[in-house]
């Protein structure tokens, strides 16, 4: 029996969509097919979303798509058929689609920093990791001294019984 037999469907999904990965250019509506029927497997959903947004997840696993998963889903909602897709630009009808249109205003530029800025932040950065490190250390003695104090109080609540007894039998 063939390692492609023995997979599970939602593995067979996710190569069906690598193949069309492959080829990006010409196969972006088959590879949007192909990652929707993916998302849509209760398999794959109980399987991978368990640990992982599922979204998140296949951006990650496709990082060469044009428009984040959740975007190409929402295009593909509203044209399901192969030859919108052939015979518009893609970010056309991503720009018809309202939802797609929030979600890239909601998608905010990284922010810019200056070489000064970046290196007051390294040092900061530097600051805290020694400080972190220093209090761990504290964190050890203190915990040894609190150990120790237990110790102690062990001791001095048997000797505390032992003179109590000694002195309900005197």
């Amino acid at each position: 029996m063939s390692s492609r037999q023995t997979d599970s469907g939602w593995k067979k999904l996710l190569l069906d969509a690598k193949r069309h990965y492959a080829n990006l250019a010409t196969n972006l509506y088959k590879l949007t097919k192909a990652l929707v029927a993916l998302y849509d497997d209760a398999e794959f959903r109980a399987e991978i979303g368990a640990r992982n947004n599922l979204e998140e997840w296949i951006d990650q696993e496709f990082p060469g798509l044009p428009f984040r998963f959740v975007e190409l889903r929402a295009i593909l909602e509203h044209y399901p058929k192969e030859k919108d897709w052939a015979a518009n630009k893609l970010s056309v009808l991503a720009d018809a689609i309202p939802e797609v249109e929030t979600e890239k205003k909601e998608r905010k530029k990284p922010e810019r920093i200056t070489k000064k800025e970046f290196d007051a932040l390294v040092r900061e950065k530097e600051h805290y990791q020694y400080r972190a490190e220093f209090l761990d250390g504290r964190v050890k003695e203190l915990e040894e001294e609190l150990a120790a104090a237990r110790g102690t109080i062990a001791r001095l609540e048997g000797r505390l019984e032992e003179v109590e007894r000694l002195q309900r039998v005197a």
